[in-house]
């Protein structure tokens, strides 16, 4: 007979934050409750976290996802710093094993291939903390390439600073994909031979991205705002209880 359910079912959040350099994705991620960071880069030794020691291999770090699974504490948010540098870590693991210089010298182009069967041991994992109660947020830095578009003319846009396989995978598992950046202020002045020019005028706000625009990649499943402060405090008002 089958099992039928109706109504919401809330778990925790899979969430990937991603923007430029400085403009505090890992302070952001380091408000959440009882969260643990697996640093893989410099970067959260100014913050009052929980923290590991910096892992340096692919297996050190597969090792950390294991043990989480496995054994009993009280985290109830595992912060990922950062998804770029899991890759690299990712990359060297597949040079090791394939006997090459770089992923790109895999026969066939079968090395990001091999990427891509990472990732999804990663998200494996994250899926049976989830069934813990555990929540997880990987920080990630952005970069610009070109989008092209069969229905307009080709743009920039801002997207996550991985393999394009990779960031398929992680952007579609993930609930929550938010583009944390500065608000510039521009104004028109006039410049020579009375053309008008368009100046950044000052960073102000520090802000989060909550929906998929054309100039940058962005998801949530939360019903957020177009766009909400950088405060962990503002945007958890959206998160269910459990989450939160």
């Amino acid at each position: 007979m089958l099992k039928v359910s109706k109504g919401k079912r809330q778990k925790p959040r899979r969430m990937f934050v991603y923007g430029p350099p400085g403009v505090g994705k890992s302070t952001f991620a380091s408000m959440a409750p009882d969260s643990l960071f697996i640093p893989l880069e410099d970067g959260v030794d100014n913050l009052d976290v929980s923290r590991l020691d910096k892992l340096e291999t692919w297996d050190e770090y597969e090792s950390t996802l294991s043990q989480l699974i496995k054994e009993s504490h009280s985290f109830k948010w595992i912060v990922t710093d950062s998804a770029d540098w899991l890759e690299k870590l990712i990359f060297a693991d597949i040079v090791k094993t394939q006997g090459v210089k770089s992923v790109g010298d895999v026969a066939y182009g079968r090395g990001y291939e091999y990427a891509l069967g990472y990732w999804q041991r990663i998200t494996n994992a994250f899926d049976l903390l989830r069934e813990k109660g555990v929540g997880c947020i990987f920080i990630g830095h952005a970069e610009t390439k070109r989008h092209e578009d069969p229905e307009t003319e080709s743009f920039d846009r801002f997207v996550p600073r991985l393999h394009k396989k990779s960031a398929n995978h992680l952007v579609e598992w993930c609930d929550e994909v938010l583009f944390a950046r500065f608000e510039t202020r521009v104004r028109t002045v006039s410049g020579d031979f009375g053309q008008k020019q368009t100046k950044a005028v000052g960073e102000s706000r520090r802000v989060l991205r909550c929906d998929d625009k054309p100039t940058a990649t962005a998801k949530n499943r939360l019903g957020l705002p177009a766009e909400l402060p950088l405060d962990w405090s503002e945007f958890a008002k959206f998160l269910p209880k459990q989450g939160a």
